[in-house]
């Protein structure tokens, strides 16, 4: 994988660091990093600790790392991600969530400007009882997130008993209550049905399948 070219194993780079061997920070000092390539053993996930647009450019990333997502807005960020290509963000093996956006953060999800809904594609996989792209995490501490899918194609594919986009299952992330807006795009999402005994299938956009 690389952030503006650089391969992550360098360690560090402008507006970037590779923490723990495992996360890559993005700390919104350099505009529009762009991430490419590849991660197909272990785990590499990108943190956004700033308020920023980053670009991914036909990226593929694994999560294998349990609770932990290919990608994870914290910190009370706005930030908005481009798309070029076709850009997979899988947690199924972990399990994980493909993106994670943490309670009281922003996140768009677009084409870049100028491409079309076929040229910028994203498909994310949750865990087992982990969304896609979850809505939340922590309980319902802090302020309800936020999503909006302006353009791009969306494929969310959500593990058992979590939404495809929107609410997780699994213990410390049972958020189901978020602010989700689709203001264009095509967007396909679904969950997988639950294999625990106190739970249902979750939306495919919404909450998870909890029993409250």
């Amino acid at each position: 994988m690389t952030v503006n070219g650089t391969d992550v194993g360098w360690g560090a780079g402008p507006g970037w660091q590779l923490c723990d061997d495992n996360y890559v920070q993005l700390d919104g000092t350099v505009d529009n990093p762009v991430i490419s390539g590849t991660n197909t053993r272990g785990t590499v996930m990108i943190e956004i600790d700033a308020n920023m647009t980053l670009t991914l450019s036909n990226l593929c990333l694994n999560c294998m790392t349990k609770d932990e997502c290919c990608i994870w807005a914290t910190n009370d960020v706005t930030a908005t991600i481009w798309l070029i290509g076709t850009n997979t963000l899988d947690a199924a093996e972990g399990p994980g969530e493909g993106i994670c956006i943490e309670n009281g953060c922003d996140l768009t999800i677009m084409a870049r400007p100028g491409l079309s809904d076929d040229e910028a594609v994203l498909i994310a996989k949750g865990g087992r009882e982990n969304a896609a792209i979850a809505t939340g995490r922590n309980g319902w501490n802090g302020e309800i997130p936020r999503l909006t899918i302006d353009s791009g194609t969306i494929f969310a594919y959500g593990g058992s008993g979590s939404a495809g986009i929107g609410g997780s299952f699994s213990t410390n992330n049972r958020q189901c209550s978020t602010d989700i807006t689709i203001r264009g795009g095509r967007v396909f999402a679904s969950s997988s049905e639950s294999t625990t005994s106190d739970s249902r299938g979750g939306a495919g956009i919404g909450a998870c399948g909890a029993n409250f």
